[in-house]
């Protein structure tokens, strides 16, 4: 998920121009799944996580080709379901470090991503909230159904400096948009492809306007692979783009002890 750390705190130190008459958004939670039949994917294989998977990506912005990112899977020390995605960007300073909690039970599969906005530490109302982010999960939901998550409330932290701990509302919605063929690592290959939609929404108790930072990103997974396409949309303040658009597409990959291509 990529409206995460970098955007968001970009948010919660940033200003919107205009002010609001709004009510805090009240304390509250909801998950609303669609209808239908699920589909059973555990044959597939399409979310693995084992310590030294290993994928390394073209990066494209604009459709040209401008850097390499590498994910890199680790175990949680003294664990057996936690583990670290390390994503190194060439045009990024410093590498991204995600933490998920994988558990599988016959067809379910549950991957669960931890602190998913990065403000667990400084805002404990999102903690409390959304420690956890359950980013996907199997049997996939039914093709065009979404999938969403709302939790909103006190921010646990005084973000406009005016003494007053502040509010959030945060949605994230997943589309399941069916399986795409595409050539990639060497063969054509049936992806799993989804649409991610992210997102947080500040007020603040000072009544300056409300500032939203939102993003869009289609993801693809590979059997046996996981994710090989990622192509994340530009990251909206209020509107106005404040991180560029940009795609990754694997190129190479060790996972499970397997070398692809």
């Amino acid at each position: 998920m990529e409206c995460s750390a970098t955007a968001l705190l970009v948010a919660c130190g940033g200003g919107a121009s205009g002010t609001n008459a709004l009510s805090p958004f009240p304390q509250g939670s909801q998950t609303v799944e669609p209808s239908g039949t699920r589909i059973d994917v555990s044959a597939l294989n399409i979310f693995p996580f084992a310590g030294g998977d290993s994928v390394t990506y073209d990066r494209f912005s604009g459709g040209v080709s401008n850097g390499t990112v590498i994910r890199v899977v680790t175990v949680a020390p003294n664990t057996t379901h936690f583990f670290m995605v390390t994503e190194t960007d060439s045009t990024v300073t410093a590498p991204a470090v995600s933490t998920y909690v994988v558990s599988s039970s016959g067809t379910q599969e549950d991957v669960q991503l931890q602190d998913p906005l990065g403000l667990n530490a400084s805002a404990p109302g999102v903690a409390s909230m959304l420690s956890v982010l359950e980013e996907y999960e199997a049997p996939l939901f039914p093709v065009g159904g979404a999938r969403s998550v709302q939790a909103q409330g006190d921010l646990g932290a005084d973000a406009d400096g005016d003494g007053k701990s502040d509010s959030f509302q945060f949605q994230y919605t997943q589309v399941f948009q069916g399986f795409e063929s595409i050539a990639i690592l060497g063969a054509t290959r049936q992806l799993a492809y989804f649409t991610n939609t992210v997102s947080f929404t500040l007020r603040y108790t000072s009544r300056r306007a409300d500032l939203t930072v939102s993003s869009t990103e289609d993801t693809y997974f590979a059997p046996g692979v996981g994710l090989v396409r990622r192509d994340s949309g530009a990251v909206l303040q209020n509107g106005a783009a404040v991180q560029a658009a940009y795609s990754i597409q694997a190129r190479s990959a060790t996972v499970g002890g397997i070398t692809y291509p």
